[in-house]
């Protein structure tokens, strides 16, 4: 099942190699994700421990002891701290280093950078401050959509489509917000009171509830969530053993404050909305 979304989203599926059903009306104002002019880093280590400012430090140091690699740097945020490697004008630029992060072993054989990234580097993030998730009001918010960078597939440039969907959304009436996270930049729309989630009693387990009136019409608008302009589909095995494809449904989630980011899937819901 595709999911029909116009503009933005419709081209972010596109250039992701996802299927669209072409009656899509692609945004024409839309650069091709190729042409993302972004600068890069690459992303060695995440630390998200109480203590990542001082111990992200110490992997600083000793990597830099150990391979004697130059333009090493900390990216500290509240919350976590990043370790980072370098300046490159594209993600081409980047490739060897990344290999040599991936490959590189401690002292103890240990693959610390194994799972290094390329990532833009942290600069002016597109789109009105008065979009941005981090800016609003409120407990929560619904997660409607989400955008990543695929670079196998050559698509780029999460964070302007996200605000160009925002967009969209909001030309149609709609109080959506975008939020750029480290790797994922996320769309939601609202903003709700504490009072919005409620906890029921479901078969004995309780789980979070949708009791605002403006949520549950947000998200029977948007029942489902896009993931680079397609549904995210999960496969679940039912009683009888027979295997179910099921569209991940939309969520609500806290409104981050400050540098916060939205987690996903943060809340679990039973079947489909």
């Amino acid at each position: 099942m595709k999911l029909i979304l116009p503009g933005l989203i419709a081209l972010a599926a596109a250039a992701a190699g996802c299927q669209t059903d072409g009656r899509l009306d692609l945004f024409s104002g839309v650069k091709p994700a190729s042409q993302d002019r972004d600068e890069y880093t690459i992303l060695l280590y995440m630390l998200p421990t109480p203590d990542h400012a001082v111990r992200i430090q110490t992997y600083k140091d000793q990597t830099e002891r150990d391979t004697h690699w130059t333009g090493l740097f900390v990216v500290d945020k509240p919350d976590h701290s990043n370790l980072c490697w370098g300046r490159y004008s594209t993600r081409a630029a980047a490739a060897r280093d990344l290999a040599k992060a991936k490959k590189y072993r401690s002292p103890t054989g240990v693959l610390v950078y194994a799972k290094a990234m390329v990532l833009p580097l942290p600069g002016k993030e597109p789109g009105p401050p008065e979009w941005n998730l981090r800016n609003a009001k409120g407990a929560y918010t619904l997660v409607v959509a989400t955008f990543y960078d695929v670079p196998d597939a050559n698509y780029f440039g999460r964070k302007a489509n996200a605000v160009e969907y925002c967009r969209q959304l909001r030309q149609g009436g709609q109080e959506a917000y975008y939020l750029h996270g480290p790797v994922v930049s996320s769309v939601t729309i609202g903003t709700f009171p504490e009072s919005a989630l409620g906890m029921a009693n479901i078969g004995g387990r309780f789980i979070p509830e949708i009791r605002d009136p403006g949520m549950l019409a947000a998200r029977r608008q948007h029942p489902y969530l896009a993931v680079n302009g397609r549904q995210q589909i999960t496969v679940r095995t039912d009683a009888s053993g027979q295997a179910q494809r099921i569209p991940d449904p939309s969520y609500p989630d806290r409104i981050p404050q400050g540098e916060g980011n939205l987690n996903t899937n943060a809340f679990s819901y039973p079947g489909n909305p």
